[in-house]
């Protein structure tokens, strides 16, 4: 028998199933929802807070990173020209360069073993001392102020008395890699002063240690000079052709004054500034440096050094030097000028210049050579993140041309962006 329901009925059994899903549906899905609604709210709150906070102490400690990598600007700047360590291989490639690019003749030539030498070291066998300029650069890089060096003096002074010949357990004791050559050469004039000249240009620091020369009936000059090789620590060793052999197809040879087969010279960069004499030979290899007048040095913002790094080459205490550490593009402007037959610079960031009074200041420079040569060294970028670089502004209003060497820049998404041009500049990438 079928029970047959009303109209009214049946909209109460209708209106009675809409609650039961209704209460189900709130109890059991919207009411979780709504609860981790609220948590993720909260830890929403947290994060905000902790970003806030994070914030805060990157910029209180925003100084300090920058500090810090100056810091390591500094000692990249007077470390990059010394060898890192001591290849007598490679030195001996070097030295045999630079007698055949400059065709003097060499009868005798002798390579002391590189030795750790201290500053002050009471070895026989080595120097008292080493090149008060090697001394300095040890001194800037650990730290030592004059008040320690007089202390230091004093205590070895005292130590020598009680016998003791040198102190091991010092916190600023250092030892020296060093290593001399000795050559008895033979030559006009203008040859043996344009080998002093590839060793003075060479792109490693050399030190000549003693000239000594006499003329001889056949108005040649002869002697002896006496060559110091140092390798001075670094933070990191970015001496790549130095410490490549890829290059080498012959790794060494019976007479070191025959020159490789694969030797091939090239010409001098700044050639009329670094040749003397009309009998000076032009050929030379790519140890040369070329000498540029300003440089400017781009990394990624991940780097320990600055991202951008901008100064006068040739300054030597780091004074012209500006810093920055943009993630993003930095704005820059280089200017040069000539006036009263004096030639001048000044260039800028978004935040500093140099001179600090920009708009007022120049600083005087001489050229190098019949140009002013400026190097833009950048690097390749190192994931879609790394983004920064420099949109720069050059204007030129001397009567010398201003080249302008940007290597290593990334193809695709260049760090160099040159905003605007004015004057006689020529870009080479």
């Amino acid at each position: 028998m079928t029970m047959k329901l009303s109209k009214r009925e049946k909209i109460l059994l209708c209106l009675l199933a809409v609650l039961v899903v209704s209460y189900i549906y709130y109890t059991y899905m919207l009411t979780p929802l709504l609860q981790k609604v609220e948590e993720n709210k909260a830890v929403l709150e947290e994060k905000r807070q902790k970003e806030a906070f994070t914030k805060i102490q990157m910029a209180s400690n925003s100084k300090l990173s920058m500090d810090y990598k100056a810091l390591n600007a500094n000692l990249e700047m007077i470390t990059h020209r010394f060898f890192p360590l001591i290849i007598q291989e490679k030195i001996v490639i070097y030295i045999e360069e630079m007698i055949k690019g400059s065709r003097i003749k060499v009868s005798n030539i002798t390579f002391s073993e590189p030795s750790l030498n201290a500053p002050k070291g009471k070895n026989k066998e080595t120097r008292s001392e080493i090149d008060p300029e090697i001394q300095k650069i040890l001194d800037e890089i650990i730290g030592k102020t004059d008040n320690d060096q007089t202390k230091s003096d004093d205590s070895s002074k005292s130590q020598s008395k009680a016998g003791k010949e040198k102190n091991q357990g010092s916190e600023d004791s250092y030892s020296l890699e060093h290593m001399s050559v000795s050559m008895v050469v033979e030559g006009s004039y203008d040859k043996i002063m344009n080998f002093l000249k590839k060793i003075e240009y060479f792109n490693k620091k050399i030190l000549i240690g003693s000239v000594n020369l006499i003329s001889n009936e056949n108005a040649l000059l002869s002697g002896t000079i006496m060559l110091d090789f140092y390798a001075v620590p670094k933070l990191q060793i970015n001496d790549d052709e130095y410490l490549s052999w890829e290059s080498l197809y012959e790794y060494g040879k019976e007479n070191p004054f025959e020159p490789f087969s694969y030797y091939i010279p090239q010409q001098y960069t700044n050639e009329s500034s670094i040749n003397v004499g009309s009998n000076s030979n032009k050929a030379n290899n790519t140890a040369i440096r070329k000498i540029y007048d300003f440089k400017a040095i781009i990394k990624p913002v991940s780097s320990d050094l600055p991202a951008f790094i901008i100064g006068d080459a040739k300054e030597k205490n780091g004074k012209s030097y500006l810093y920055a550490d943009n993630p993003n593009y930095e704005n820059v402007e280089f200017n040069v000028f000539k006036q009263a037959g004096k030639y001048y610079y000044r260039y800028r960031i978004e935040n500093i210049s140099y001179p600090k009074n920009y708009e007022n200041e120049l600083v005087e420079f001489s050229p190098y050579a019949k140009s002013i040569e400026f190097k833009i060294d950048s690097q390749l970028r190192n994931d879609n993140n790394d983004v920064n670089g420099i949109n720069i502004t050059i204007i030129n209003n001397s009567d010398l041309t201003l080249n302008v060497d940007i290597s290593n820049d990334d193809s695709k998404r260049p760090r160099v962006n040159i905003s605007k041009l004015q004057g006689n500049i020529k870009v080479n990438r």
